[in-house]
């Protein structure tokens, strides 16, 4: 009975897990969903600017900043949460951590949990909240725009690149944000006059990109975002089928458990049952 009791309590514990594990992955699978509208938006609005400061780079190609930088940023966007695989592992462990740990190269780390992945005696690291949820986006990157600002006021211009989780697949990607547009080819349509500018030329780029790296920073958390709650709902989803598993295999040891403990009580029983016959007095024979 205490074997039985036993398993069976173990049974229970596991069920509780197993129901725990269930909403982690239903509330996964809802942030996906809610982020895949959000970064519809957000791709086209990135490849609106892109379009426009082709456009302007194409007629005032002299816009460009002159200054090349002195240091180098490097932004990565890991979780706030666990439960998410090696999510944060491939950040921390990518070659790209090791080729900034020379001078005036600074690594931001977005997430708490890739954090303390991270070997503050190989680098620099200044370490930021990541976004638990959708709507803490915006606070995250009114942090990381803060820290960006710090680092380049404290080294001058830096060459800046972000590595985060694609949605797609969740491959590793890098992506480079300054120097500013130096990945944006010219645009399919040639204008044979320049536009109309309101303001000056200089003035329009580096407003155009503010606006840019604003919006591009955004786009990739939110796309780092939905590329952790994937990893998260796979491996939640792994887990609870490993569980189940577990709890099959105890609910058949119960089972047998069972089984016996009824062929001991039958046994009992029939020990202390007397055989017919046994134990009888003899009546004595009468004509």
């Amino acid at each position: 009975m205490t074997a039985r009791r036993e398993v069976e309590g173990r049974l229970h514990n596991l069920g509780e897990i197993r129901e725990v594990m269930n909403s982690m992955k239903t509330l996964a699978t809802m942030e996906t969903h809610k982020l895949a509208r959000f970064l519809a938006v957000q791709q086209h609005q990135v490849a609106d600017i892109e379009t426009m400061a082709a456009d302007l780079l194409t007629h005032y190609p002299d816009v460009r900043p002159v200054t090349a930088p002195v240091g180098r940023v490097l932004i990565l966007i890991g979780s706030e949460r666990g439960f998410c695989g090696d999510f944060n592992d491939r950040l921390a462990h990518a070659p790209q951590v090791s080729d900034h740990s020379v001078a005036n190269s600074t690594i931001i780390a977005v997430g708490r949990r890739l954090a303390i992945r991270l070997d503050e005696r190989v680098t620099p690291t200044i370490a930021l909240d990541g976004a638990s949820a959708t709507e803490q986006v915006g606070s995250v990157l009114n942090q990381l725009a803060r820290s960006i600002a710090t680092v380049q006021g404290e080294h001058g211009p830096l060459a800046l690149s972000v590595m985060y989780h694609d949605s797609n697949g969740g491959d590793l990607r890098e992506r480079a944000l300054y120097p500013a547009f130096a990945h944006v080819p010219g645009p399919k349509r040639q204008f044979g006059h320049p536009p109309q500018l309101n303001l000056a030329p200089p003035v329009l780029f580096a407003e155009l990109f503010e606006q840019y790296l604003f919006a591009t920073l955004s786009e990739l958390l939110h796309t780092s975002l939905m590329a952790e709650n994937q990893k998260r709902e796979q491996h939640l989803d792994s887990a609870i089928r490993h569980l189940d598993d577990r709890r099959e295999e105890l609910d058949r040891r119960s089972r047998v458990l069972r089984q016996e403990e009824i062929i001991e009580e039958i046994e009992v029983i029939l020990l202390n049952v007397k055989a017919p016959g046994v134990g009888q007095d003899k009546q004595p024979y009468r004509n």
